[in-house]
């Protein structure tokens, strides 16, 4: 895979678990707000002779899960003792042994004690609690772990949704229409390196998706700062930041769409004349 490469343009510039959601047959979801505005403009936008940031690396991949092993209730309850303590705890560094004393565990009561924590003060302890959930996923867990989505006390902790992400996709399950549009909605605003990568995760995992081919392939290209003249045109920290997410997240966006059309793409273009050369595929440009 070829790395991203820093051209001179870009060095010039540089979101109650007792809420009643009804999961849709054959998905989940449910409407979003608005996207923020646009960042406030600056006038001059970076040197072109500024060294080129270092562009930082994806977020580290947890190891694969212990394979689980049902255990009794006698066992299991001092286990859901230490969840329901976590509950009351404020740091992660607390709560945190009461979850890794699962590892390599299942009990049937455990996804009804996780899905508590999802609503933890600590961002930290409700994405353990996220990911501890996705690696026992029983039938109604894409509908947990969805409710967890909407609450308004998740709205903007990225870190619980990227986990949130990840636990769907252990899941494998797809999103209906009002949930798609939801995580399209999170891609837009851009939020931080962690959940645009577990979004492309996401969507390399469930790899019938076709919807985000689009969305998808624009990310491929290097983002470039407007005309210096423009009124418009964001400061250069904006372009800086962009940079260096589109830098690290690049990769799992040529993962993602490898992953649904066996193709692999460098740029918007290549795969829109993909796209168009294959309508059969089902994607329109």
């Amino acid at each position: 895979m070829m790395r991203p490469r820093l051209t001179l343009a870009a060095r010039a510039a540089l979101l109650l678990l007792g809420s009643a959601l009804v999961p849709v047959p054959g998905g989940i979801g449910q409407a979003v707000a608005d996207e923020p505005p646009p960042p406030p403009r600056s006038p001059v936008p970076p040197s072109p002779g500024s060294p080129a940031p270092a562009a930082p690396g994806a977020p580290p991949v947890a190891p694969a899960p212990a394979p689980l092993t049902p255990i009794s209730d006698a066992d299991a309850a001092p286990l859901l003792d230490g969840l329901k303590k976590a509950l009351k705890l404020r740091t992660s560094g607390e709560a945190q042994p009461a979850l890794d004393a699962l590892a390599g565990k299942s009990h049937k009561d455990f996804e009804a004690a996780l899905s508590r924590l999802l609503v933890h003060p600590s961002v930290e302890v409700a994405a353990m609690a996220a990911r501890c959930l996705g690696e026992r996923a029983g039938p109604k867990t894409p509908a947990t772990l969805w409710r967890a989505w909407m609450l308004p006390v998740n709205d903007k902790r990225w870190v619980v949704k990227a986990a949130l992400l990840d636990a769907l996709a252990a899941t494998k399950a797809p999103l209906d229409a009002r949930a798609y549009d939801e995580v399209e909605s999170v891609w837009r605003q851009v939020p931080n390196t962690e959940t645009m990568i577990a979004v492309a995760r996401y969507f390399t995992v469930v790899k019938t998706d076709k919807r985000p081919c689009k969305m998808l392939a624009f990310w491929l290209d290097e983002p470039r700062a407007g005309s210096v003249s423009d009124a418009s045109n964001p400061p250069a920290s904006y372009w800086e930041a962009r940079w260096k997410t589109w830098a690290a997240v690049k990769p799992a966006v040529v993962d993602a769409l490898q992953a649904i059309t066996g193709q692999h793409f460098d740029s918007s273009e290549e795969a829109k004349a993909w796209f168009k050369k294959n309508p059969k595929f089902g994607v329109d440009w």
